[in-house]
């Protein structure tokens, strides 16, 4: 096989290995965003929670009927939180299948090479990452960077 059918062969399965991988970022976000949510809205039932255990200390109300409606949806949830990290786990171990199909990446072209020293976005107080995506393919990346950590595309400086 000539070099030339080898790099092509190579950049092909990078593309794929690519695609699917920014695929998995974009599910592992929307899940995550998902659990943020439910938390949030697990929080709000407690808060909720805490004023009917204070109206039932005063007096001001006798029926602990919503208590009990409270706490089978704030159980729900948690469910739903267990599945939807059970999710996030199953992409994160099927990530660890791929192999990048050079053996040796010393011998890689610059141009291919995924940039492995570039620094992880910031995450604000909800969880969410703040990213700064590439014009060229779409790929999230640090605030701080200069070129896309996947195709090393420079970004403006603006």
């Amino acid at each position: 096989m000539s070099f030339f059918d080898q790099l092509k062969d190579n950049l092909e399965s990078t593309a794929v290995l690519v695609g699917k991988k920014a695929k998995d970022i974009v599910d592992i976000t929307k899940l995550d965003m998902k659990i943020k949510r439910l938390q949030n809205e697990i929080n709000e039932l407690f808060a909720e929670l805490g004023e009917i255990a204070y109206d039932i200390k005063i007096g001001q109300i006798q029926d602990s009927e919503r208590i009990d409606i409270i706490c089978d949806e704030v159980s729900r949830k948690k469910d739903y939180i267990a599945e939807l990290r059970k999710q996030i786990e199953l992409i994160k171990k099927e990530q660890d299948l791929y192999e990048f199909p050079i053996e040796d990446r010393e011998q890689m072209p610059s141009f291919i090479k995924v940039q492995r020293d570039s620094k992880k976005p910031e995450v604000n107080e909800e969880g969410i990452a703040v990213l700064k995506f590439c014009s060229g393919c779409q790929i999230g990346n640090n605030p701080e960077a200069t070129h896309c950590i996947a195709c090393d595309q420079p970004f403006s400086l603006k």
